[in-house]
């Protein structure tokens, strides 16, 4: 611990949440081709769907209404395919190219994924001249977030900083396009702050600043990797 000045400060800071919701299944016999004519897709419910000649390209669109986890299931009788997680302005969130298990001629994935707010789009795009079946589910867990953030995050920098208050707990989310949260907050004496953090995160740095920019503390740290 550190004996800070009469300053206002700013911190930044990262935290995570983990977890899945389920809904019950339905199914969907075909899927639009573009962003533009992708087919509704409610989370938590399970879709099937196929890639042929003619069908080369599935898209679907799903909104989630505050940050949080994705995680995408996929299980597909395809050899090889791509899959895509695209923003409303078509950035990548996600892209991958899996191949089947050669035995089972099954491709199986599970696969998380942090966003901000906002719509998305899955894509599965075909390979080659390789097509066959799939099904998917994506499930979501929101991140619970103190200040709700969107797109590339709002809090990003000092001047965007959220104003909080001391002896408060603030949940948060660094996620695939938005990578730093900044805090500020003011203390009107000299003394000694106490910085306590849950993140879900591997690796993480955790900074304190004052208004000037001056690092005051500065730290890189790993999870538990048990739990």
């Amino acid at each position: 611990m550190k004996k800070l000045k009469k300053l206002t400060s700013v911190f930044l800071a990262v935290i995570m949440t983990l977890g899945v919701m389920t809904v019950a299944p339905f199914t969907v016999s075909a899927a639009g081709n573009s962003m533009g004519t992708a087919t509704n897709y409610t989370l938590g419910n399970t879709v099937y769907g196929n890639i042929t000649s003619n069908n080369t390209s599935d898209f679907y669109k799903f909104t989630i209404t505050t940050s949080g986890r994705v995680k995408l299931d996929v299980n597909a009788g395809i050899e090889w395919a791509y899959y895509h997680i695209y923003d409303s302005n078509g950035n990548t969130m996600f892209d991958v190219n899996r191949k089947w298990n050669s035995t089972t001629e099954i491709m199986t994935m599970s696969e998380s994924i942090d966003l901000t707010s906002g719509t998305y789009y899955f894509n599965i795009e075909k390979d080659g001249n390789r097509t066959g079946n799939y099904h998917f589910k994506i499930s979501f867990t929101s991140a619970n977030e103190t200040f709700k953030e969107t797109g590339n995050g709002t809090n990003n920098n000092f001047n965007n900083a959220n104003s909080i208050s001391l002896n408060t707990t603030y949940y948060g989310q660094i996620s695939v396009k938005d990578n730093k949260d900044f805090y500020k907050f003011t203390i009107t004496t000299s003394g000694i702050v106490k910085l306590d953090v849950n993140a879900g995160i591997e690796w993480a740095y955790y900074h304190i600043y004052d208004s000037n920019g001056n690092t005051m503390f500065d730290v890189n740290r790993k999870w538990n990797s048990t739990t």
